[in-house]
């Protein structure tokens, strides 16, 4: 018996995609994908709400480049081991390289407010 691996592709024309390891970014015109290890977080550009700069508690979790953000979400996907699961008005907070964010205010869904 031979095991198939089956992998969606994304919607949209891809943008930009960003390993640090173990971390997975990829933003696509119409998606944003978060993969760690055994956990991927979906959303689509048309549920994401707000993107704000983030603090964490820690100073451990800061990098001298990559920058915290809370992203809020009309629906979040989360895969994993046990399924996929839809979260509605959720956080996701991630550190994200200047890059990516640059990418992410560059698209018709993002409005910039200074």
């Amino acid at each position: 018996m031979t095991d198939f691996i089956h992998i969606k592709r994304y919607s949209g024309e891809l943008v930009i995609s960003q390993v640090k390891y173990p971390f997975r970014y990829t933003l696509t015109k119409k998606e944003f994908i978060f993969q760690k290890p055994n956990t991927t977080y979906h959303l689509m550009l048309s549920d994401i709400i707000g993107m704000i700069p983030y603090t964490p508690p820690t100073k451990d979790l800061q990098h001298p480049i990559w920058e915290h953000y809370q992203i809020r979400a009309k629906i979040l996907y989360v895969l994993n081991r046990n399924g996929t699961f839809e979260k509605e008005s959720a956080d996701l907070v991630l550190a994200l390289h200047p890059r990516m964010v640059g990418e992410m205010a560059k698209l018709d869904t993002f409005t910039q407010i200074a």
